[in-house]
């Protein structure tokens, strides 16, 4: 199977498996948010925002684990990827303790944390945390099994694993709901969906993974050391993409309260699923660059641009939509009285085009080994995102001030820095990559956003129909807009050519095999 063709494999099953949370989100929130109501929901929200701290544990070797099993396959030495595996797996056992112990102690310490918060919501909190520390742990291990898979290209085979893992979730949260059961129910599913995912990955990965040898006689504490020289670069990029996304709902919780939590956690979850959406264009190609990265800085930056161009020609068409059409849905979607969600989204979703423009940057940067360089760049950014925040909320602004001292940092280190240096580092010009990448997706842009605005103004109208019918006409008003100025000519002629070029040897090999039976006939 040529490379392109793995790509595509690789996209269309990671967008399946993307489509299937989508229609789970889009049937199940409302449900959750309406059985839960707005404090118990705003109250889960928080949790699962301290839950994403608890990750932190690992302290940067998931990230490090998938560089190092790339990097090692593309330098040849497939011995290294076993020490690497082992090494890893042993570690998350020893994490696994920490995890529940702070899961502990934030559970009992929940109350003082959080006096805003209702205390019989606050005694909840213990019990749910560590079924929560248990979820992260078998996440950890997951993702190390994962890393064989994705170093085979086998997204389809991981996105399978989600679609059972999600089915189960979904299944056993309105089964619990509709009992009558609370957050601990809840949480329990989630852990129970999350052991069903773990098994898939561990026998796909064994299965269909790249080659590893299992022994804890591999691992070693020299290995550890090169992942973890790596990986606490990484730990502070990871904290500092925590802190970005789930101190917000913290700073809420602290200043507001819990119903303040819950608008802002809707707000957020269409531009989730867009990043989601749009990340997948470039995870696909991310064991490419770290294989590159082992071997040719300048093709590791030409395949950069090409991701670059790619992930565009998503993320433009969607951040116009969520900008113009995002705060409909979600009136449409969770109801009336959740309006003011939309300015949240809106603000967000436009600082997250230049973010979204930048994550090839990001991976040919770690991919590269300067992962301190990233941590730095995202740990400016959580720390500006923290202070604009809170000025903002003490300054009256409420929750729209957060989306502000979230979106202003957002689009000036993740869009502008983090530019900047990878052009830097690929040995790339800059005004090369401002005009193969930004001179393309800008005016695409530019040219899309008015036309959502004048198909929102001229069909707007409440109903499920009109916004459909809006989503539809600016799908196909964007679909030539982003051929034509996103693709370069050269790359658009190249897939033309060769799809004529294969529909001709289709017809070739038809018009051979039917000769012979002519003949005999005749």
């Amino acid at each position: 199977m040529s490379k392109a063709a793995t790509y595509i494999r690789s996209l269309v099953a990671s967008w399946a498996g993307y489509g299937a949370n989508i229609i789970v989100m889009l049937f199940l929130s409302p449900y959750v948010v309406h059985s839960l109501g707005d404090a118990r929901f705003g109250l889960w929200s928080l949790l699962m925002s301290i839950t994403g701290y608890l990750g932190l544990v690992e302290i940067g070797v998931r990230a490090s684990t998938g560089r190092y099993v790339n990097y090692y396959l593309g330098s040849r030495q497939s011995h290294r990827v076993s020490a690497v595996i082992n090494t890893s797996l042993i570690f998350y056992c020893l994490a696994s303790v920490m995890v529940m112990v702070l899961a502990g102690g934030l559970g009992l310490s929940f109350g003082y944390l959080f006096p805003k918060i209702d205390p019989e919501l606050s005694s909840q909190a213990l019990w749910i945390l560590l079924m929560m520390a248990v979820n992260v742990w078998m996440g950890l291990w997951g993702s190390t099994f994962g890393q064989l898979l994705m170093a085979r290209d086998r997204f389809d085979l991981i996105n399978v694993v989600q679609i059972v893992s999600l089915v189960a979730r979904a299944v056993g949260t309105v089964l619990v709901l509709s009992w009558g059961a609370g957050l601990l129910a809840l949480s329990g599913v989630l852990v129970f969906s999350s052991f069903v995912g773990l098994v898939g990955t561990v026998w796909s990965a064994r299965r269909f993974g790249a080659p590893v040898i299992y022994s804890r006689r591999l691992a070693s504490w020299a290995c550890f050391r090169e992942i973890f020289s790596y990986g606490a670069w990484s730990f502070l990029g990871n904290a500092s993409t925590r802190a970005i996304f789930y101190a917000s709902a913290a700073i809420i919780g602290v200043m507001l309260d819990a119903t303040d939590v819950a608008y802002y956690s809707i707000g957020l979850i269409l531009i989730d699923a867009g990043r989601d959406l749009v990340a997948f264009v470039c995870r696909v190609i991310t064991p490419d660059i770290q294989k590159l990265a082992a071997s040719s800085k300048a093709q590791t930056g030409r395949v950069m641009m090409m991701a670059t161009n790619a992930t565009m020609l998503i993320a433009v068409g969607l951040v116009g939509g969520l900008i113009t059409l995002g705060p409909q849905f979600i009136r449409e979607w969770m109801g009336p009285q959740y309006g003011r969600c939309g300015e949240v989204l809106v603000i967000i979703s436009a600082s997250q085009l230049g973010v979204m423009a930048n994550f090839a940057c990001n991976t040919s940067l770690n991919a590269l080994g300067h992962v301190r360089l990233v941590a730095l760049i995202f740990a400016t950014e959580a720390a500006l995102n923290l202070v604009l925040s809170v000025v903002l909320v003490w300054m009256g602004y409420g929750i729209v001030g957060v989306a502000w001292g979230t979106a202003v940092p957002a689009a000036l280190c993740s869009g502008l820095v983090t530019m900047y240096f990878g052009c830097r580092r690929t040995g790339l010009s800059i005004r090369r990559y401002v005009m193969g990448t930004v001179g393309r997706w800008l005016p695409a842009f530019a040219i899309y956003l008015p036309i959502c605005l004048l198909v929102h103004r001229w069909m707007d109208g409440d109903g499920w129909g009109r916004l459909a019918l809006q989503i539809l006409v600016c799908t196909l008003v964007y679909v030539p807009i982003g051929l034509l100025v996103l693709v370069p000519r050269g790359q658009l002629m190249a897939a033309l050519n060769s799809r004529r070029s294969r529909m001709a040897m289709s017809a070739s090999k038809q018009k051979g095999a039917i000769a012979p039976l002519e003949r005999a006939e005749t």
